[in-house]
């Protein structure tokens, strides 16, 4: 993942679409590219790839800085610093707020003015949201989106649905590239007019892991030990992060309904396991 993604960052620094302020020689040689990050969310997929891209970005090439909110998690603030970046604190809300954003928006291209970046790198929907036009307004070389999904698309009002993806229609003429980070999150991209096909890429996730990081490399037998079932029953493994856009609950439901419907697919519900909120591995009986 940080491979591809430093391969095009590198790549943003001569796209020159709307290249309004004149290059100047770096006196020492080749000008290090500057990227500024925007962040609001502290935890999850955007928080840990920002954490991974910053961690392996060659520094002889780029040099980085980071605007983050402290509103969803203020540790987060800190271990950034421990990479040895930059950090502004700039608290950005989840939801809409007319007066915040604009604040938001006017901090960040104060920012990019001040520093000089060639690159705003905004990270998920609110970021975009204030750092687009800022971007444009400091006349950045590129500005680059990466949506991390399209949380939108899950609002009960059709009304905001609508408003948001005219929205984002609007902001994408702002965008010189946007990343996905799956061939569906592209089709998704395209299919709703997001972007323009020939500004979207896709660099799929990455997550660094360790062998020694208990069951992530474990083999099936030794699963089904620590999950104490049987080599004649049948294991359905779900991987993912216990939240709404993840949706678990249709999986669930769905292992349910077969059940219900054919009880020689799935065994005879028993009781529930206690769950351990914090372990890595997790049995749900039906």
């Amino acid at each position: 993942m940080t491979h591809k993604m430093l391969e095009l960052l590198s790549r943003f620094e001569f796209i020159g679409w709307r290249d309004k302020r004149p290059r100047v020689p770096h006196p020492k040689g080749t000008r290090k590219i500057r990227v500024l990050h925007v962040i609001r969310e502290g935890r999850g997929r955007p928080a840990r790839q920002l954490q991974l891209l910053l961690e392996h970005l060659d520094r002889t090439r780029f040099e980085s800085a980071v605007v983050a909110s402290s509103l969803e998690r203020p540790e987060f603030l800190e271990e950034l610093r421990r990479l040895e970046v930059h950090v502004h604190v700039l608290d950005i809300h989840p939801s809409f707020r007319a007066r915040e954003d604009f604040e938001a928006a006017n901090r960040v291209m104060t920012i990019l003015r001040g520093g000089r970046y060639d690159i705003a790198h905004l990270h998920g929907w609110k970021a975009a949201f204030v750092g687009r036009p800022a971007g444009r307004v400091a006349s950045v070389r590129a500005v680059v989106h990466t949506p991390h999904g399209f949380p939108f698309l899950y609002e009960r009002s059709a009304r905001l649905r609508k408003l948001h993806v005219a929205l984002e229609r609007a902001f994408g003429r702002l965008t010189d590239a946007m990343i996905c980070a799956s061939k569906t999150e592209t089709e998704t991209a395209l299919r709703l007019g997001l972007i323009a096909p020939g500004r979207v890429h896709t660099v799929y996730d990455g997550v660094a892991t360790s062998r020694d990081e208990g069951a992530g490399h474990a083999g099936v037998p030794e699963v089904r030990r620590r999950l104490n079932v049987g080599p004649g029953t049948r294991l359905v493994l779900m991987s993912g992060r216990l939240a709404a856009p993840k949706d678990p609950g249709t999986l669930l439901r769905a292992a349910r309904h077969v059940l219900e419907r054919d009880g020689r697919l799935l065994p005879r519900p028993r009781p529930t396991a206690p769950h351990r909120s914090q372990g890595r591995l997790h049995r749900v009986s039906l």
